[in-house]
């Protein structure tokens, strides 16, 4: 389990370097994935391999690999149901960013899938055990805010809490700021909305970083792109991750 573990940090490392190397900047910012996916780590959960895929099926979909995106994003909530918010984020910014030609209405559909391989794993588990997966979450969900005013009362490390809050919300602002037609942009305010409806069986320990670790890292890739792209002469737009890494290696080779 550890092995397994250690691999998919590294995988979901990998994926958001590309994701940084695709807004032109160093793949090392990466580490930010080990770090807030450290309870994921040392808890031996799936948080990291879901966010992996997940990150990989929005990589391979801005490159219209669609089939291969699709697939990788059905495992990705196969592995955890929450990255269905993702899926969602990523279904409503491709309805804003493309024409709504008949063409790209199909296109779009392809989204659907990860929502019906979900439903479909859903009824196999009913009709066999006889129980949903989310029968016993009452204190996992609620009002906006609720869960982390009765968390931040409760505590006995409210600072910690609240420090964690105030971070996903200033990334999730930035990011809108600095990006807002990123696709991770969207992605990082959707699942700033499903935090705060989160409870505080969440919100203590470390279930708000393996909840919402698609917050904290893909808002902080997007966070530092727009910035970027801000600051200097370059377009907003993200390139193609060759393309990208191209040009990676030749402002490296021409520094040496």
């Amino acid at each position: 389990m550890a092995v397994l573990t250690i691999l998919s940090g590294a995988f979901a490392t990998l994926v958001t370097a590309l994701l940084f190397i695709q807004r032109r900047l160093s793949p090392w910012w990466a580490v930010v994935v080990p770090l807030v996916g450290m309870p994921a780590l040392t808890g031996y959960t799936p948080e990291l391999a879901a966010f992996g895929l997940f990150a990989a099926g929005v990589l391979l979909w801005s490159h219209r690999q669609n089939r291969l995106a699709v697939a990788t994003l059905c495992l990705a909530v196969l592995t955890r149901e929450s990255l269905l918010i993702g899926v969602a984020a990523l279904a409503l910014w491709e309805l804003t960013h493309n024409p709504r030609t008949l063409r790209s209405l199909r296109h779009l559909s392809q989204l659907g899938l990860p929502v019906v391989a979900y439903g479909a794993w859903i009824a196999v588990l009913y009709l066999r055990l006889g129980t949903l997966p989310y029968q016993n979450s009452n204190a996992r969900l609620g009002l906006p805010g609720l869960g982390l005013a009765t968390t931040l009362v409760r505590s006995n490390d409210p600072t910690t809490i609240l420090a964690r809050a105030l971070v996903a919300a200033l990334l999730a602002i930035g990011a809108v700021a600095l990006a807002r037609h990123d696709v991770l942009t969207w992605i990082t305010v959707g699942f700033a909305v499903f935090a705060s409806l989160l409870g505080p069986d969440v919100w203590q320990g470390g279930g708000l970083l393996r909840t919402a670790l698609p917050l904290y890292a893909l808002g902080f890739v997007a966070v530092l792109g727009g910035y970027k792209a801000r600051h200097t002469s370059e377009p907003a737009t993200p390139r193609t991750t060759v393309h990208a890494i191209r040009g990676l290696a030749s402002a490296q080779g021409a520094r040496t």
